[in-house]
């Protein structure tokens, strides 16, 4: 078996908590039995992905898959290389033609983009429930998911 994380990201791409040491200190008493647990802050807006976990990539409009391989021009069509970061600008999907920003659409197995993000290896405990990603929202500032990651 790989290794497996649990990955908080703000629901926002571009926020940014303003006390993010505050917030780690908060994550990992949540997680005492974590392995590691890290911090990262980025300039831009990265992708935060499931690993080996991803099913399938669905419009939002229509609800059909989306090939890897289409999400895959799409993703390079959209990365900043300059800036190292995705511009999370509207995209056009083949299905429908309906324009999203790739962090919008339907991700089966939650994935998604930040500029920050705290990493729990091997987390020692089930993934958090609804009354603690609120709580850590509060601490945050801003709206949280939790992505479980497989690699």
């Amino acid at each position: 078996m790989g290794e497996v994380y649990h990955v908080l990201i703000p629901r926002d791409p571009q926020f940014l908590p303003n006390e993010p040491d505050a917030v780690l200190q908060v994550v990992v008493r949540m997680y005492p039995a974590a392995e590691n647990i890290t911090l990262d802050i980025s300039a831009g807006a990265e992708l935060r992905d499931c690993g080996a976990h991803l099913e399938a990539i669905r419009c939002p409009s229509c609800h059909a898959d989306i090939a890897i391989e289409d999400w895959q021009e799409l993703m390079s069509g959209d990365y900043d290389e300059p800036r190292n970061c995705f511009r999370l600008t509207p995209v056009t999907v083949s299905c429908c033609g309906h324009r999203s920003p790739l962090n919008e659409l339907i991700y089966v197995a939650p994935m998604g983009f930040s500029r920050c993000a705290i990493s729990i290896l091997s987390p020692g405990r089930e993934a958090l429930g609804v009354e603690e990603l609120a709580q850590l929202s509060l601490v945050v500032g801003s709206p949280v998911m939790l992505i479980d990651r497989l690699l």
